[in-house]
């Protein structure tokens, strides 16, 4: 198990997150926190092998953002 230090900032939101009902943990909002980057990487690493035009990367991007609404 690794622990971690957060900055004040960091802690704010945390408490906020917690506050809101939405998390009932800080693992749970981590665990969440930490979905959400592993997704962004993924569709980052997916759009640096698309080579069309800008246009197009923006409708690969709507698409796959619905896809990520739908999902939820």
């Amino acid at each position: 198990m690794r622990q971690i230090t957060l900055t004040s900032e960091q802690e704010k939101l945390l408490e906020k997150l917690l506050n809101t009902g939405k998390y009932n943990t800080a693992q749970e909002a981590i665990a969440r926190a930490f979905q959400l980057l592993e997704e962004e990487d993924d569709y980052l690493e997916l759009l640096s092998y698309f080579q069309g035009t800008e246009s197009a990367k923006k409708l690969l991007k709507e698409k796959v953002e619905k896809y990520q609404e739908e999902r939820e």
